[in-house]
């Protein structure tokens, strides 16, 4: 499939000076963090320990029983299903490493899911599992993302080709950043935040943070 991508396009020349980026935690940056710290095992051991003393005792057994649940899946329609379910925070990346795992007849299913499904928590899941999927499903999503019917798809798949450095799709996420920003819709303007920072990252603007996060992660490079 030919990318609809432009490797020639810069962005306005005052663009950052007119656009700084405020300062405040949005749903981008954690994104983006997830995925860099997705194949964790010890920082996941250590909110384990640090967390399931606080839990009730109920909680904590859901949490292990979902737990198990997941790694019992097996079939892909059943993993993308389990996306759609609020599952407890402490089990969703062992969620998207099964998906992961389960190759790419998942990564199709997301992404043919994400052009029309307006959940957040599914949008979430799928996004961080698509961070380490072969480079034909990020393809797709840099293709399709701007007709993505939720705008919340839309801001995160901004994250997504940030983390994978698909730097030609930069014009559509600035195209997108435009939209959102001038939008009469609040929550709109507020998404807007999360795809500035996706073009700080294309840009080349938070190199130190990248570099933190490999070294933080123990790898220059683990995007696939």
């Amino acid at each position: 499939m030919e990318m609809s991508v432009n490797h020639d396009f810069s962005l306005p020349e005052v663009f950052f000076e007119k656009n700084p980026m405020n300062g405040r935690t949005n749903t981008g940056h954690m994104s983006y963090f997830q995925m860099w710290t997705l194949y964790q095992p010890e920082l996941e051991n250590r909110v384990d320990e640090k967390m399931l003393p606080s839990f009730s005792e109920e909680r904590r057994t859901a949490l292990l029983e979902e737990r198990a649940a997941i790694e019992a899946l097996s079939n892909p329609e059943e993993i993308v299903r389990y996306m759609r379910k609020h599952i407890d925070m402490s089990n969703r990346n062992l969620l998207c490493r099964k998906a992961i795992e389960a190759g790419g007849e998942v990564s199709s299913l997301l992404v043919d899911m994400l052009a029309k499904n307006g959940l957040d928590v599914f949008i979430e899941c799928a996004m961080l599992s698509l961070s380490r999927a072969d480079e034909v499903y990020i393809d797709r999503v840099a293709e399709e993302f701007p007709a993505f019917r939720n705008s919340y798809a839309r801001a995160a798949a901004t994250i997504l080709l940030a983390y994978r450095e698909y730097t030609g799709s930069l014009k559509d996420v600035y195209d997108l950043y435009i939209d959102l920003r001038e939008s009469a819709d609040e929550e709109e303007q507020h998404l807007s935040e999360t795809v500035l920072f996706a073009i700080y990252l294309l840009s080349g603007r938070l190199k130190n943070l990248q570099d933190d996060l490999a070294a933080m992660t123990g790898s220059a490079d683990n995007r696939i």
